[in-house]
């Protein structure tokens, strides 16, 4: 059932959200967008009917409905999904039930998938969060988010949920059809 988009574009997705993994805090693009939110593209690689996935934000039944038929997977709670889907900035606190992952499985923690509205790069690069800093493997000495990212209160709670690295989760935003930046759990955020 996965794969509502051609395999090639499915590699090219795979492949930005593997070099935004590599490149914590900055905005990666991709080069011939489609005409569909990252968030569904991303769901399409890396879901299918052996994972789950929860929703938390606006449309999120239609949103639901749209990757289970999709990808054939089943949408669950928050604390019991692999993949969670937020629509907008800020999940109201709801992420702070995402799987962690244990000490023997720490990969067992959810990926968090936040969905913004489109933005352009030049914006997104040159407009930076000051009360926001992240640290660790990837970042050369430290690197501030875009301000059209999240809610001042998300980068905290990430920070909590990932205190305990090698627990935590694993984060993706992502801007329309073209921009995404990833935060690897092993990243350190710092937040005054």
């Amino acid at each position: 059932m996965a794969g509502q988009i051609q395999p090639e574009m499915m590699q090219v997705i795979f492949r930005l959200m593997l070099k935004a993994v590599s490149y914590p805090g900055r905005c990666c693009s991709v080069a011939e967008g489609g005409s569909e939110a990252l968030s569904l593209l991303a769901a399409d690689c890396l879901i299918d009917h052996e994972t789950t996935f929860a929703v938390i934000g606006f449309e999120a039944p239609e949103q639901a409905e749209r990757i289970q038929r999709r990808t054939g997977s089943v949408c669950v709670e928050t604390d019991q999904a692999d993949f969670v889907f937020i629509n907008g900035n800020c999940s109201q606190g709801r992420i702070e039930t995402a799987k962690r992952g244990t000490l023997a499985y720490p990969d067992e923690g959810a990926t968090l998938i936040y969905q913004l509205p489109s933005a352009q790069l030049d914006e997104l690069e040159a407009n930076r969060l000051a009360a926001v800093r992240m640290t660790g493997p990837g970042i050369k000495e430290t690197i501030r988010p875009p301000v059209d990212s999240l809610d001042q209160t998300e980068y905290a709670l990430l920070r909590d949920i990932n205190a305990g690295y090698p627990l935590g989760v694993d984060t993706f935003i992502m801007w329309g059809e073209s921009h995404l930046m990833a935060i690897p759990r092993s990243t350190r955020i710092d937040v005054s």
